[in-house]
């Protein structure tokens, strides 16, 4: 698990801890993105350690960030969010914020052409 390329983008693992839900043992990584001129970072939970991908952890930690951006794209409002997926008010304005956030950091990232290679590849993801 060393480095994701998809076009100017690159993705690596700065760290990780394994943190758990009470029921099952996770991995939280610390992801960088960097297209070269700026570096962001996300934060990515993988699924349950038993079931980690680790040959595509790094993969499917930018389908998740992508995945938050077009959630924001789709759904630019708390009240959007909050109906599209049946939150409360509580857990709709966290993940709304979150989603808020993700996105403006993802987006400093983009160049033309990145969201159509991003969507060529992960669209039978």
């Amino acid at each position: 698990m060393k480095k994701y390329e998809l076009g100017n983008l690159k993705v690596n693992s700065m760290r990780h801890e394994v943190v758990t839900d009470g029921k099952y043992n996770r991995e939280k990584h610390i992801i960088r993105v960097s297209n070269g001129k700026i570096n962001k970072y996300f934060t990515y939970t993988t699924e349950v350690m038993e079931y980690i991908n680790r040959e595509n952890l790094l993969k499917n930690a930018l389908w998740c960030i992508y995945m938050d951006y077009i959630t924001y794209e789709i759904h630019p409002s708390l009240e959007e969010v909050a109906d599209e997926y049946g939150y409360n008010y509580k857990d709709a304005k966290r993940v709304f914020n979150s989603l808020k956030k993700s996105h403006e950091r993802f987006a400093e990232l983009l160049e033309d052409d990145t969201l159509e290679l991003l969507e060529k590849v992960y669209q039978d993801y």
